[in-house]
């Protein structure tokens, strides 16, 4: 499949994927969510792309499609978080998808309500 000659909406820069990124990597040091990469590039497998295939990455605007961007803090985990904010997990995964819960990294994007 061919990604090259994207064209990415206004607002959105474009990156280069390297080898060893993945969504999660890409959106972390992007302070980005995976769901946000997902919604831009949703013909893109994120699992299978090559190394010097094209993606866009969101503005600020996409990060959180509905809710807000929140960064996880040391010590943060989807119990705590959703605690904090008086939701269920279930709302919190629901509305970032593709994050594992039990894998939580310091400065990582969730989006939350």
């Amino acid at each position: 499949m061919e990604y090259q000659g994207r064209i990415c909406p206004r607002g959105a820069s474009y990156y280069t994927w390297q080898s060893g990124d993945t969504a999660q990597s890409v959106a972390q040091a992007n302070g980005t969510t995976v769901q946000a990469l997902q919604v831009l590039n949703p013909d893109v497998n994120f699992a299978t792309l090559p190394a010097g295939t094209e993606i866009c990455l969101p503005s600020q605007s996409y990060t959180c499609i509905s809710g807000a961007p929140y960064t996880v803090q040391a010590g943060d985990t989807f119990t705590s978080i959703a605690a904090r904010l008086g939701i269920t997990t279930y709302e919190l995964l629901e509305r970032n998808p593709g994050v594992a819960p039990d894998n939580l990294m310091a400065g990582q994007v969730l989006c939350v309500p």
